[in-house]
């Protein structure tokens, strides 16, 4: 005789093994392989969610100062400007660009009671806040202005000025300057000069901004475009500085295929030494946080693993204590590959239990951990003062799928076993 129609598997896998006669050390090993489980998924998605969350954080906060994709060129502060338009124009089959020009240089800033080196970047104050948050990110004081604009109306082209200058939150605390302190600016006078005195300009700061991202904050200054020059010219037509142009497009995710597109219409330049997309310039930083997320999940999967094991020493006992049960249901006609089936849904079950207890336990850490400041990070070692967390639903269905086949594995081999034993020896010693 043969059983007809389906089983219930998911109702009898429950009865074997919450039933109330169970032995109290099978109820006790359920529970562990359970919990093991349940600890392997909890563990590894938190910690994907906590490195995800480093990759997304540090991320957004870099493409708060940076533009989408970087266009480097030979140029100069008398130079640059009719490059930007040329090169603007040519860009304009690609869509809707936002270009900003800029210079990156390095100098010494002084101020009273301290001296710290910095990278210092020209930018344009106009076209500056299409390209990058930069004033959005001002926490005190005001944004920059032109030369011109710093004279004033009627004032001598040669009246010296000082230079305005943002600092970053970290960089006025170690300098121990305010909107309004004067600071002095010292560059290199380049291999031309025979004296070898650096260049020393006064500069005021105007304003303060905090990106998040501590490496910015601690070493990065702006100043507008117009007086890189007096910082870095080194000759009539030589600059220590290196000139750049900044293209914003409307998905930062697109920036490689943007520079791509670019790169093929003005490389041909002889003034374009190298057009790059924002995550070729921090490729070294996602390289090492891809690597370590690879490596975590790794080490943490065999977690897992080793809770598979647990799933699979159940089944075994089961098959040893319910012997006469399984006896009984060959004789009542049920076939091996029923009882395969079985046994593959009591460690399914316990899988599942499993997964339902590691998410359980995930979602409130992961809760509170994204909504309060719990855990507070050295900025100076992290470059992030909270710990960020972010799991995406892709990533948690990916651990349940991935624990759940594993338990599946895990109990394929104890349910064919348990589907061969002979029917009269189950009933006989059973």
């Amino acid at each position: 005789m043969r059983v007809r129609g389906s089983l219930p598997y998911a109702w009898l896998s429950w009865k074997i093994l919450f039933y109330k006669g169970n032995p109290t050390i099978q109820k006790f090993s359920v529970a562990t392989a359970i919990g093991a489980v349940g600890v392997g998924v909890a563990s590894l998605l938190i910690t994907i969610g906590v490195i995800d969350g480093f990759h997304r954080e540090i991320k957004n906060r870099i493409l708060g100062l940076s533009p989408h994709v970087f266009i480097r060129l030979k140029a100069s502060g008398q130079t640059i400007a009719s490059q930007q338009e040329q090169i603007s124009s040519l860009l304009k089959p690609l869509g809707s660009l936002a270009n900003a020009p800029f210079a990156i240089g390095q100098a010494m800033l002084r101020s009273a009671s301290a001296t710290s080196g910095m990278v210092i970047k020209a930018v344009d104050p106009e076209r500056e806040p299409s390209v990058t948050k930069l004033k959005n990110l001002l926490t005190r004081g005001e944004w920059l202005s032109s030369l011109d604009e710093a004279r004033g109306p009627g004032a001598k082209a040669r009246t010296p000025v000082p230079i305005p200058i943002l600092l970053g939150a970290e960089a006025a605390h170690n300098l121990g300057v305010l909107p309004g302190s004067t600071i002095a600016i010292l560059t290199s006078p380049g291999s031309n000069s025979m004296a070898g005195l650096p260049k020393i300009r006064a500069a005021t700061v105007v304003g303060i901004f905090q990106s998040g991202y501590y490496e910015y904050d601690a070493t990065l200054a702006y100043i507008p475009l117009d007086r890189a020059d007096d910082l870095w010219k080194t000759g009539s037509d030589s600059t220590s500085a290196v000139y750049w142009i900044g293209l914003a497009g409307s998905d930062p995710e697109k920036a490689a295929v943007l520079a791509k597109a670019a790169a093929q219409r003005i490389l041909s330049r002889q003034d374009v030494y190298q057009v790059m997309p924002w995550s070729d310039m921090n490729k070294s930083l996602f390289s090492a946080l891809k690597l370590e997320k690879l490596m975590l999940t790794l080490v943490l999967s065999l977690i897992i693993f080793i809770a598979s094991v647990t799933v699979a020493s159940n089944l075994v006992m089961l098959s040893a204590q319910k012997t006469k049960m399984i006896g009984s249901l060959r004789s009542m006609g049920l076939s091996q590959a029923d009882v395969g089936r079985l046994m593959l849904g009591v460690g399914g079950m316990l899988g599942a239990l499993g997964i339902a207890l590691g998410l359980a336990i995930s979602g409130p850490i992961v809760l509170i951990l994204k909504t309060t400041d719990w855990i507070k990070l050295p900025a100076e070692v992290y470059m992030l003062e909270r710990l960020p967390v972010h799991l995406e639903f892709g990533s948690v269905l990916g651990v349940v799928f991935f624990t759940w086949a594993v338990s599946l594995l895990a109990s394929a081999l104890p349910a064919y076993r348990t589907a061969r034993l002979d029917v009269s020896e189950a009933l006989r010693y059973g």
